[in-house]
């Protein structure tokens, strides 16, 4: 079963790590885009920015109201917003979380926008952290692609940088 309390963890987890991969974006690398119809790295990261956030406003509520105000504004934000932006997403799954209980994840009914119908808990995993995670790994690599060759798997998984190894010791 999801909890509460195990989602917003989820969502604090991604925000840390999409927070850390916004400070190796490479010189350049905000306008990055793989071919022409796709999202550029600032464009992504916009989209990762309002996410999460209507999607568990969506959940709870049933409803789309304020996405598209929400999606438009985030259009004019630049790469200096998004840290902000994101702790603001935090804060919004947060509070659309409020008042939701954990038997209420167990046990209500919603309907995902493919139409299925799950309890709020899955509906909250599919449509919030399974998307949240891929985008993460889209924007990871990305960055690769444009010049921030330097990252790991521990930047991606841990939103850190990985320990340099030790030296091995010198042979007598």
């Amino acid at each position: 079963m999801v909890t509460k309390a195990a989602l917003i963890a989820s969502v604090k987890a991604e925000t840390k790590i999409l927070k850390h991969l916004l400070t190796q974006v490479p010189a350049g690398g905000w306008d990055y885009r793989p071919s022409a119809p796709q999202r550029s790295t600032l464009e992504l990261v916009r989209y990762l920015a309002v996410g999460a956030a209507g999607a568990t406003d969506f959940a709870v509520t049933g409803t789309w109201d304020g996405w598209e105000k929400v999606e438009n504004a985030s259009k004019e934000w630049q790469a200096a917003d998004l840290p902000k932006a994101l702790d603001r997403q935090l804060a919004s799954v947060k509070k659309s979380l409020a008042k939701v209980t954990d038997r209420a994840m167990a046990t209500k009914k919603i309907t995902m926008w493919s139409g299925e119908k799950v309890t709020l808990g899955d509906g909250l995993l599919t449509m919030v952290i399974k998307p949240g995670a891929a985008y993460r790994m889209q924007l990871f690599l990305y960055l690769k692609a444009a010049g921030a060759t330097h990252l790991t798997s521990s930047d991606l998984w841990q939103g850190k940088a990985a320990k340099p190894k030790k030296a091995a010791a010198a042979s007598t």
